[in-house]
């Protein structure tokens, strides 16, 4: 007999533009950090940015700006624009993080939800690989 263990609910977010952060580890250069269109636009557009960390908020400022997608960000045919300073805190944020911990090989947060306000930007799904011999 089946039984249902629970129930997870979350609110559907209006109003916010798909984005996309995460890290790779490259052999070379080290960690990446990632910006881009998230969703499934990551996939289609191919619509994304690299810096190797760390990563300053000049740089930060330059990949997000250098987006196809920044202009979703700045308002676009009538909508409101979204807090792309929390975006951008997220992926500094994110290269710290790495830079903080060695054995973290690889992020993806896809999709981050670019809402109008801080309060109203949400990572929605994330994933980290790291290296167990560093933990």
């Amino acid at each position: 007999k089946a039984r249902v263990e629970g129930v997870l609910l979350q609110e559907m977010r209006r109003g916010a533009q798909e984005m996309i952060l995460g890290v790779t580890t490259d052999p070379l250069f080290g960690p990446l950090l990632m910006a881009g269109a998230g969703g499934v636009l990551v996939e289609v557009a191919g619509d994304v940015a690299f810096r190797v960390c760390p990563v300053s908020p000049g740089d930060v400022d330059e990949m997000v700006a250098g987006l196809r997608s920044a202009r979703l960000l700045e308002g676009f045919r009538g909508r409101p624009p979204l807090c792309a300073r929390a975006y951008k805190d997220a992926l500094l944020r994110l290269g710290q993080l790495v830079g903080d911990f060695a054995g973290i090989l690889e992020v993806d947060v896809n999709p981050f939800m670019v809402g109008e306000t801080a309060e109203r930007c949400l990572a929605v799904d994330a994933r980290i690989r790291i290296d167990p011999r560093e933990f």
